[in-house]
């Protein structure tokens, strides 16, 4: 399973993955993310 972050530049965030029957499952939704971002990086 491989998590993606979706991300807004006024600070809302969501974390979500593909299921194996294809649907989009969210692990963590958040307004507090730090807005005005310009880059997100892969890490781990």
């Amino acid at each position: 399973m491989r998590n993606v972050l979706f991300v807004r530049n006024d600070g809302l965030f969501a974390v979500a993955y593909i299921n194996t029957a294809g649907e989009l499952i969210e692990t963590q939704v958040g307004d507090d993310a730090t807005i005005d971002w310009t880059h997100i990086v892969a890490v781990g």
